[in-house]
């Protein structure tokens, strides 16, 4: 990411090291740099003009994207950072998707559920159309089960989550997710005990069932 010459990076760095600012680690036989303490670090960030630090993050995250695919691939998390913050939305949405369905893999469904959030909320800043309703719908398939999980069935996260859920479906008209989503809502109204309101998405079940046959379903 250093524009400049690497001569001027190392000067700079062993600079730094002599003024007990940062300290040398090493990773796998390679030298890599550390901040001697994290306010110095924020401190050094702060410094940074806004405009600046987004295209730092920018740059970071397009060099790890082209040049370290498997860290992209094993920490996602990390990628959905620096893309968040160097303003590209897209990346962030997908580097977000993976954190979260990665974490969910591994039964970390706290995790997995703010890595999703994190995405939906970026997603808002995308026109609206076809494409988001796609992306969003992913993104709350994921969450729904995901809260489910952590909050339990009948939280008001969920509902609302497998509320959207459908409402994408319909819009989208994909029956064979639509299915899967009238199930849970007609399981969290039936944790609540509300039989009256589970009627309804039992009656839609049903109906999705027989009007839209599908192998999965």
């Amino acid at each position: 990411v250093w524009p400049e010459e690497h001569e001027l990076l190392h000067e700079g760095l062993n600079a730094l090291v002599q003024a007990e600012l940062l300290y040398h680690v090493l990773i796998r036989a390679e030298k890599k740099f550390r901040f001697k303490h994290s306010l110095t670090q924020e401190a050094a960030y702060q410094s940074f003009a806004l405009p600046i630090r987004r295209q730092v993050h920018a740059d970071t995250a397009q060099m790890l994207i082209a040049r370290y695919p498997d860290l992209c691939e094993a920490e996602p998390e990390r990628l959905a950072h620096h893309c968040t913050a160097g303003g590209l939305v897209d990346e962030a949405v997908t580097y977000w998707q993976a954190a979260g369905l990665k974490a969910s893999k591994r039964s970390a469904l706290r995790e997995a559920s703010e890595h999703l959030k994190k995405g939906l909320a970026l997603l808002q800043r995308r026109p609206s159309g076809p494409e988001r309703q796609q992306r969003e719908l992913d993104l709350q398939m994921m969450l729904g089960p995901a809260l489910m999980m952590t909050q339990g069935y009948a939280a008001p996260d969920v509902e609302q989550a497998h509320i959207r859920a459908k409402d994408l479906c319909e819009e989208l008209q994909d029956f064979t997710r639509l299915f899967h989503v009238t199930w849970g809502i007609w399981l969290l109204y039936f944790a609540r005990v509300e039989f009256g309101r589970a009627r309804e998405p039992a009656v839609q079940f049903k109906r999705t069932a027989l009007t839209h046959p599908a192998p999965s379903a």
